[in-house]
């Protein structure tokens, strides 16, 4: 599989501009400045494009999973499921797909490793366990397969707001330390199941959203955290330069999009961009080359 630290180009909603226009105007401030290429995914129905989008398993190789999450089953959330099979089209990706049930937001992964919640189970109620975890080793081409306990009360149950990969054989894990004794024990199992380093995560103070640093954006070794300007955030900030020694670190002020539920990874979606078709940039926005 391609890590983040491997890509070199990001994508979000071509509804960014428009919904989010305070955090997409210093967004791409900060991505100029930091020199990371960027473009815009047509076709999309709402922000939270790494959820729609496929997971990239070599430089042309792609499996998407079925897009089709128990919290947009309501009618009412219905105009907000984008089709991944037309933006991917637009995109010149042929993917794999696949009829998992499976956002992407519930995938971190190194070159060999993938992290998912045990969520994916309850999603997949036609498949036995063994019949899943096989399939899924068989989409992302590795054995190694962890499936860490979903987070209490989060309806989304994404593993990218509670642990991430800093390298291959290291992981960050976000601060559970205020949840119930019963989750910290089914987390104390996973990680002694975890054949990696793994770097705690400690929030010195209470917020509502103090979630959101563990929903970074990492692209080559540049790093970029979602912040909400707490006094005690330096704290946090501080143990990130400490985790991604020799990564350039940014911040960006993403409180417009943490009230609803997501940070910068959900609305990012990171590729190496090579064998796909040439891009040509017109006012910030991406368009495929034809020719």
């Amino acid at each position: 599989m391609i890590p983040d630290w491997e890509t070199d180009f990001l994508y979000f909603s071509d509804l960014l501009p428009k919904k989010q226009p305070k955090l997409y105007k210093n967004l791409i401030k900060l991505l100029r400045k930091a020199k990371i290429k960027y473009g815009f995914l047509p076709h999309t129905k709402d922000i939270w494009c790494r959820d729609y989008m496929p997971v990239q398993i070599d430089k042309n190789k792609f499996v998407q999973f079925r897009y089709d999450p128990d919290y947009l089953k309501p009618e009412k959330f219905a105009h907000l499921k984008s089709e991944p099979a037309i933006i991917n089209s637009h995109l010149g990706i042929s993917p794999k797909y696949s009829n998992l049930i499976l956002d992407g937001g519930n995938i971190v992964f190194s070159e060999r490793a993938v992290i998912l919640t045990d969520k994916v189970f309850k999603e997949n109620p036609t498949y036995s366990k063994d019949v899943l975890i096989q399939t899924l080793a068989t989409l992302f081409e590795t054995e190694e397969i962890y499936f860490i306990p979903k987070q209490p009360y989060d309806i989304y149950g994404h593993a990218d707001g509670m642990i991430r990969f800093v390298s291959n054989d290291t992981v960050i894990l976000n601060d559970f330390s205020k949840e119930s004794k019963s989750f910290q024990k089914k987390l104390e199992k996973f990680l002694k199941n975890l054949p990696f380093r793994v770097f705690f995560l400690k929030i010195p103070f209470e917020h509502k959203l103090n979630w959101c640093y563990i929903n970074y954006i990492h692209i080559k070794n540049q790093i970029i955290i979602p912040v909400i300007n707490h006094p005690k955030e330096e704290k946090v900030l501080y143990q990130f330069e400490e985790i991604f020694k020799g990564h350039k670190i940014w911040t960006l002020y993403s409180e417009e999009i943490l009230i609803q539920g997501g940070g910068l990874h959900c609305i990012s979606w990171n590729i190496k961009s090579q064998k796909l078709k040439k891009l040509k940039f017109y006012d910030n926005f991406i368009f495929i080359n034809k020719t």
